[in-house]
C-alpha cells in the first residue's frame, strides 16, 4: 500500500510524509478488522481501498484549501472523505457526522488510535443535527450515497453565507436519464427513449442553474426497446428509494430469517424476493447469504432498514439503493 499511495498522492500533487503514510496504513487495518464485524464499506482489499478511499477523499485537497476552515463531513460512515483529510492537514477543525452510532464509536477509538486533534466524531441525523447548527460551518462535504437534491438539502443549512457545500459524487448520468423516464412514465404518461428524456434529467437533478425560472423541456424519440424499458424502470425505482436490494450475512441457523422479516416489517417495507444462498465458497460452511429485494417508499426508510438490522447485529456486506 506504501508504493501506491506514495504514487497516488504525488500524482494529485499532494505532499505524504512518514507520519501521514503510517497513519493510513494503521487505519487501513482499523478499517479492516472491524469490517469483519460492522457494516462499514463494501470495498476491501490494500490496493482498492487506497485507491477508492484514501486517495479518492483526498482529492478533496486539490479542489479547496482547508486551513483554518470548519469543515463538516455529513453521512461519513466509516470516516470518508473527512479521515484522510484530517491525516493529511491539521490545520483545520472537522467534525464527521453520521447517524448510527455504532460508526461514529469507532471512528473516535480510530481518532484516538492515530492521535489525531480538532475532530468531533457526532452521532446524529443530518436534518436534526442542522437545526441546532444551522450556518456554522465554512465547508460541508459529503460521499454518502444520496442523490445529489437530497444531499443539497441536508448539507446547505449547516453552510455560513458564503460557504461552500462539496459533494463528491460520481457522474451517474445513466441511472438519471433513467430515473427521468420513469418520471415521464409516471407522472406525464410519456414513454421516451434515452436521449429524448436528457433534458428532463438535467432538470431533475440540477445540472442547470435553473431555479426560480420557467423551464420548458424538449422530449424528442419514443424509440426504446420493451427489454431495455423493463431495466430502466428497475433503475429509476432503485435511484428513487422504492426499491432495494440487501445482502445479508447469516449464520445458518433456526430463526435469523424470521428475525430478519420482522425487522422489515416493523419498518413498513414488503419483501419482493428472497435468496437463501449457503454455497458461497467465501462464507464459512455454517453461514450463508440472505438477499432481499425490498418494495420501500424512499431512500430514507432503506436507511432506516439498514440501521435496524444492523443494531440487531445483521452484517450488510453488500447493498445497492
Amino acid at each position: 500500500m506504501d508504493e501506491l499511495l506514495r504514487a497516488g498522492f504525488a500524482a494529485l500533487g499532494l505532499p505524504l510524509d512518514a507520519a501521514a503514510l503510517a497513519r493510513f496504513q494503521t487505519y487501513y487495518t482499523l478499517l479492516d478488522e472491524r469490517s469483519k464485524v460492522m457494516n462499514l464499506t463494501a470495498i476491501h482489499g490494500e490496493t482498492d481501498v487506497a485507491q477508492l478511499h484514501f486517495l479518492d477523499s483526498a482529492a478533496l485537497l486539490t479542489v479547496e484549501p482547508l486551513a483554518g476552515k470548519s469543515v463538516i463531513d455529513v453521512g461519513t460512515g466509516a470516516g470518508f472523505p473527512g479521515m484522510p483529510l484530517r491525516i493529511l492537514k491539521d490545520d483545520f477543525d472537522l467534525t464527521l457526522l453520521d447517524s448510527l452510532g455504532k460508526r461514529v464509536n469507532w471512528l473516535q477509538e480510530v481518532c484516538d488510535e492515530l492521535q489525531l486533534k480538532r475532530v468531533a466524531c457526532v452521532h446524529a441525523r443530518a436534518e436534526e443535527f442542522a437545526m441546532q447548527h444551522r450556518e456554522q460551518f465554512d465547508i460541508a462535504t459529503s460521499r454518502a450515497v444520496a442523490q445529489l437534491s437530497i444531499l443539497s438539502e441536508l448539507c446547505l443549512p449547516l453552510i455560513k453565507v458564503g460557504g461552500q457545500f462539496i459533494a463528491m459524487k460520481s457522474v451517474d448520468t445513466e441511472d438519471e436519464i433513467a430515473a427521468a423516464i420513469l418520471a415521464l412514465m409516471e407522472n406525464q404518461k410519456l414513454v421516451a427513449e434515452g436521449a429524448g428524456a436528457v433534458p428532463v434529467a438535467a432538470a431533475l437533478f440540477h445540472k442547470l442553474p435553473i431555479e426560480g425560472k420557467k423551464v420548458v423541456c424538449l422530449i424528442s424519440g419514443g424509440n426504446i426497446d420493451v427489454n431495455i424499458l423493463n431495466r430502466v424502470i428497475t433503475r429509476g425505482l432503485v435511484m428513487s428509494g422504492r426499491k432495494a436490494n440487501l445482502t445479508i450475512a447469516l449464520e445458518d441457523k433456526p430463526g435469523q430469517l424470521q428475525q430478519v422479516a420482522d425487522i422489515v416489517s416493523r419498518c413498513g417495507s414488503n419483501v419482493v424476493s428472497v435468496l437463501h444462498d449457503g454455497s458461497d465458497p467465501n462464507m464459512p460452511i455454517s453461514s450463508c447469504f440472505l438477499k432481499l429485494t425490498l418494495e420501500t417508499r424512499d431512500n430514507a426508510q432503506i436507511e432506516q432498514i439498514r440501521q435496524e438490522l444492523t443494531k440487531a447485529g445483521f452484517q450488510l456486506v453488500a447493498e445497492r439503493v
